[in-house]
């Protein structure tokens, strides 16, 4: 087996010892849970693309799958017998982070896992990504439910934003990249984490009804302001 690289575009990066770790922690927290069932499934992956996210949590059954929409290629290989339970953690910001920060990572996206998994068998719809089944979850595990890790991440990323765009949905305007423009603009669909509404090209206020005052100044509807 390949040895793994210590570095990345100048940036130290999760060694060894540190994914073994990881794993073990993700197959004790399963335990604790009761979920012995997921370890078989797991999958574990390690991007140095990841610049700002400590990791995140892909769980799909391929059974809960409504006829009509088909499992994208891309997941295909983390099929185990029809369960997709990905975990992936950013191999760079890893060495920033203390071991409690790493700990309470894996056991946040291991609750992701269990908290689908469970909504599945429990022939539940999809719980929300952090909301109360998630938060419960976690409390399960003995770790407290934060969202955000405040790990620095600080010279990661790419000096210049790649983010020139706007799309706004219904409780802000929201900074997105060309690419996802040009998805938007094809009909792909983003959703707002907090509101749930779809994102739209363009700013907010410049989609927002207008009226003519009398000196011919337009203004926003008091409707569309929330009046």
């Amino acid at each position: 087996m390949a040895a793994i690289p210590t570095t990345h575009n100048g940036n130290e990066i999760a060694d060894h010892e540190a994914r073994v770790q990881a794993a073990n922690w993700a197959i004790e927290t399963l335990r604790a849970l009761g979920r012995e069932d997921l370890i078989d499934h797991l999958n574990i992956e390690w991007n140095t693309k990841f610049t700002s996210r400590l990791g995140d949590a892909c769980y799909v059954n391929v059974a809960s799958l409504p006829s009509w929409r088909k499992l994208p290629k891309k997941y295909n290989k983390y099929i185990i017998d029809g369960i997709v339970a990905r975990l992936r953690f950013s191999a760079p910001i890893w060495p920033r982070a203390n071991e409690t920060e790493r700990y309470q990572t894996v056991v946040h996206e291991v609750c992701h896992l269990v908290t689908s998994h469970e909504a599945f068998l429990e022939n539940r719809p999809r719980p929300e990504a952090h909301g109360w089944e998630w938060k419960r979850t976690m409390r399960r595990a003995g770790v407290r439910p934060e969202r955000c890790h405040h790990v620095n991440t600080k010279g990661l990323g790419s000096k210049k934003s790649r983010k020139t765009e706007v799309a706004h949905c219904n409780c802000r305007d929201h900074s997105i990249t060309p690419a996802m423009a040009r998805k938007i603009g094809k009909g792909h669909l983003y959703i707002c984490r907090d509101c749930k509404a779809y994102l739209i090209l363009g700013s907010k206020d410049s989609h927002l009804p207008s009226a003519k005052t009398p000196d011919g100044y337009t203004v926003p509807t008091p409707s569309a302001m929330g009046w």
